[in-house]
């Protein structure tokens, strides 16, 4: 790694390994692919997600946020495409290694569980995945995501989705 400095830049100051360079590039490839599913474009995110995978796998690392987002992205297809089994075990992997990645009380472990307990709701037992959105919609609704407005906006959304579809489950 190089020592040169920058003006006004600290970034001599936190080397990165290949290994982590490898699930960064990852994770910018999973959110390229919600993009994608953003405008229904499943084609466009499995491409994304092929890459993904791939860069996960250099990395040998086997829990990070790369990953998190990887097994949601991959639930999201799954779902899209009617694959509910699929997404239940996608978004199952995704709810633990968010849960392994962040405190109890992040907003991403919150959005995770909603995520996980919908799945569960739809495959296997409605009340208890109703249960589990409701958990999550509580713990988003506690969650700090800062003062940014962008943030605060996307948190009323994705209150507002997950109340919507705790309603038409029930």
């Amino acid at each position: 790694m190089s020592e040169e400095k920058h003006e006004g830049c600290n970034c001599s100051n936190t080397p990165i390994s290949d290994e982590q360079l490898l699930a960064n590039q990852a994770e910018n490839k999973a959110n390229l692919a919600f993009m994608w599913l953003g405008k229904d474009r499943i084609d466009a995110a499995e491409v994304h997600l092929e890459g993904a995978a791939k860069l996960l796998a250099l990395s040998g690392i086997q829990e990070c946020e790369g990953t998190a987002l990887y097994a949601a992205a991959r639930a999201a297809i799954a779902q899209k495409r009617g694959q509910n089994k699929a997404a239940l075990r996608h978004a199952r992997k995704a709810y633990l290694i968010r849960k392994s990645l962040h405190p109890a009380h992040h907003y991403s472990i919150a959005l995770a569980q909603a995520n996980y307990g919908e799945m569960m709701a739809v495959v296997v037992d409605k009340e208890k995945g109703l249960a589990i959105m409701t958990e999550g919609l509580e713990l988003l609704k506690a969650a700090d995501v800062g003062t940014s407005e962008h943030f605060l906006a996307w948190k009323e959304n994705a209150i507002k989705e997950i109340t919507e579809t705790m309603n038409g489950l029930s």
